[in-house]
């Protein structure tokens, strides 16, 4: 949920792999169309949150993962998806927020050779944000079991990655993320990804041009199954109040 499309808000240009949105090839199914309930509750000098989705996760396609389109909702077959989130800052108005989740989800498939698949992800998640430093941390570990039309063959592999932002003018950002993961080789579910990012490390400067307009410059290497790649990205980004 963190920033979700509003890429002004992001210090770096790329999302972490794993966290990808499905329209830009993610393994993970990020848009559920249903119900989507939060609450919280101040407990001492704590603060608690929490959140609970139930709903039509995305289908698997042969272009990947595709939400449910709520214009022609017969376009594609859907199955359901549940998550829950809980959420603790040690102080309600401190800088600190860290917390743990779980999405069971049944991902409906257009691919000819598979039926569907079952996937449990499981992870927790650290950020903090102080007046010039920010840092972003997640690790999610996905159990998946893909049912072809003559077998099944379960996987299981995990993902993290570490983000710091450090803002040392009021102009000037820069920032570094490590991405990596493990038990991927051969893996059946990532198989149907070919795009997804194993490992990643990337320094980046962005530079707040005008109010509400930044430029945004990132370096990285990155891994794609055994193949790897350098990267440059440039973005001009802005936000129209």
């Amino acid at each position: 949920q963190e920033y979700h499309h509003g890429s002004y808000l992001m210090a770096s240009v790329t999302r972490p792999s794993i966290v990808e949105f499905e329209d830009d090839g993610g393994v993970l199914p990020t848009h559920l169309t249903g119900v989507f309930i939060e609450g919280n509750k101040t407990v001492g000098n704590g603060f608690w949150g929490y959140t609970f989705a139930v709903g039509y996760a995305p289908a698997l396609t042969n272009e990947g993962l595709e939400a449910v389109n709520i214009i022609d909702f017969s376009t594609s077959d859907f199955e359901p998806a549940l998550a829950m989130m809980l959420t603790y800052q040690p102080d309600e108005f401190g800088p600190i927020r860290l917390g743990a989740f779980y999405v069971s989800s049944t991902l409906a498939s257009e691919v000819v050779s598979i039926k569907e698949i079952e996937q449990n992800v499981v992870g927790a998640f650290f950020y903090g944000d102080w007046i010039q430093w920010k840092i972003t941390a997640a690790l999610f570990s996905l159990d998946n079991k893909v049912i072809s039309t003559t077998s099944e063959s379960d996987s299981q592999f995990s993902s993290g990655y570490f983000q710091v932002d450090y803002m040392f003018s009021r102009k000037w950002t820069i920032f570094g993320r490590v991405e990596e993961s493990a038990g991927v080789t051969n893996d059946a579910y990532l198989s149907l990804f070919p795009g997804f990012v194993t490992s990643r490390t990337l320094l980046g400067a962005r530079y707040d041009i005008i109010k509400n307009h930044a430029l945004t410059m990132e370096f990285g290497k990155v891994d794609i199954s055994n193949e790897g790649y350098h990267h440059i990205s440039m973005q001009w980004s802005a936000m129209f109040l």
